[in-house]
Formats: structure tokens, sequence, C-alpha cells
């Protein structure tokens, strides 16, 4: 189908063993696993076989800001009261599930790690493409749906921390939750 050739197309993305480790491009399917994956990173936006190419041209990422696919949509809830955090999670969670008919169960639930929650959002309910101005597009979208999420992640080159993953400054894992357990 063209959604599994848009999928097949956009397979690349940035992969860091720390937020400032110097990065590398490669296949999703190819990160590397570690007993002991402290900060381990990619970027959630996927990029086409030209990212790659551009990476083991220039020896860096930074500067491409070409067209990009993603999987999932991230939204980054966070708040030094982890409480409050969690209820704006719920809040989100409902306001999809109520107000736009979202099935819960394809939202995938994190604990970060720190102080707060990610949650993971399936690109089909978005109706998403790819295009070179997702990550802005992405931000507007949840500007005009009010969320109270890090706008900041909205970016071409932002790493997410992947599932199952040690956060260095709390030594806890990022971890997902059923939306019981939130």
């Amino acid at each position: 189908s063209s959604v599994d050739d848009v999928i097949a197309n956009y397979r690349y993305c940035q992969y860091a063993e720390g937020f400032r480790a110097k990065r590398q491009v490669l296949p999703i399917d190819a990160i590397p696993e570690s007993d002991s994956p402290i900060d381990y990173c990619t970027t959630y936006f996927l990029y086409g076989k030209d990212m790659f190419d551009y990476w083991m041209k220039n020896k860096k990422t930074i500067g491409y800001e070409r067209e990009c696919f993603c999987r999932y949509v991230p939204l980054d809830i966070d708040n030094v009261d982890l409480y409050k955090a969690k209820d704006v999670a719920f809040t989100i969670i409902n306001q999809l599930k109520y107000e736009f008919d979202v099935d819960i169960d394809c939202i995938r639930i994190f604990f970060s790690g720190s102080k707060g929650f990610h949650l993971e959002m399936p690109y089909s309910l978005f109706g998403i493409e790819p295009c070179i101005n997702l990550p802005n597009r992405l931000k507007k979208t949840m500007q005009k749906l009010e969320f109270d999420v890090d706008m900041s992640i909205y970016q071409h080159n932002r790493l997410w921390r992947l599932p199952n993953t040690i956060n260095s400054k709390t030594d806890l894992y990022k971890i997902q939750l059923r939306y019981r357990d939130l």
C-alpha cells in the first residue's frame, strides 16, 4: 500500500547515546541495544536516505532540514510536581477520548524517568504526510489543541528518549504504562 511505501522510504533517524553525544544516522531497525542504556535517544522524525548521505558527507546532522515523517506524534508533559504532570496527561488523554473519539489503547503512555510523562499517538490520527515543515505543523496543531505540553520538542533535530532506557539525571527508567496505571 502507499502507507507502507511512505514508511519504507522514511526509515533513517538520528541516534545518540546521550543528549550531548555525537549523533549517528541509522536505519530505525539498526539502533543498538545495551545492558546499561543511559540516555539512549533518537529523533522521532524519520528521514529518507538523503539524510544518511548528508551525514556521511558532512559528518554532522545540523543544518539538515528536508522532508521528514513520523510514525507517532509525541507529547512531552513535564512538571516539578509529578502529580500535576499526571493530571495533565490524564486530562489530555480524556480530551482525546471524549472530544475526538480517539481509542485510548492506541496512545502509548510512558513515565519519562524524570518529572513527567511522554505520550505517543499514531501519525494516522493527524493525517500526517512527509513534508519539510512537519515539525512546525505539529507545533501549531498542539497549540490549537491547547495542550499543556513542552512545545520545544517540535524541531527537526530533536532527540526523544527511547523506552526502557535510564534517565541520567534520576537513574530512573522511561517505562511504558497502561492508562489505568496513570
